[in-house]
């Protein structure tokens, strides 16, 4: 019962987490890097109180539907949703790409912070070198220059 309930009351949410994750995971593959983030850039920010609740719920609900996919939603698509659905909800938020070595190869992270605050994709962050990240304000950061 209580999970029906909770369904019920976060379908529009868990709904638009689901068309988020799809498209994305759609225009990975047909769009360039640069015009994705061009589409999910904020604009104008919220008040303090109700973004930490939205940070919260969209966290959550990524990953309710990622978890539950029938197609694998692995950490790009996530954090591409996430930012697009922050974005919507007029909350400031940056995604970074990073990098680590795995033995003989290189693995690539993607996960997004609001604030201090991790949405999706903050488990294991600290492994990877930021290669790139988009801020909150949509202006690029050097997306060449190697941070740790």
């Amino acid at each position: 019962m209580k999970f029906a309930r909770r369904l019920i009351l976060n379908f529009p949410l868990l709904m638009e987490a689901a068309v988020m994750l799809a498209i994305f995971r759609v225009a990975l593959r047909i769009a360039s890097f640069k015009r994705i983030v061009s589409w999910v850039t904020p604009n104008v920010p919220d008040t303090r109180g109700r973004q930490l609740a939205s940070i919260r719920r969209v966290g959550w609900a990524i990953r309710a539907v990622s978890r539950r996919s029938p197609i694998e939603m692995v950490c790009f698509p996530q954090a591409l949703a996430a930012y697009a659905m922050l974005k919507r909800r007029h909350v400031p938020a940056t995604m970074y790409y990073g990098v680590a070595k795995a033995g003989e190869k290189f693995e690539a992270h993607t996960w997004i912070k609001a604030g201090d605050h991790f949405v999706v994709g903050g488990e294991g962050s600290e492994r990877y070198s930021v290669v790139a990240s988009f801020p909150a304000d949509g202006s690029l950061a050097n997306p060449l220059r190697w941070t740790r």
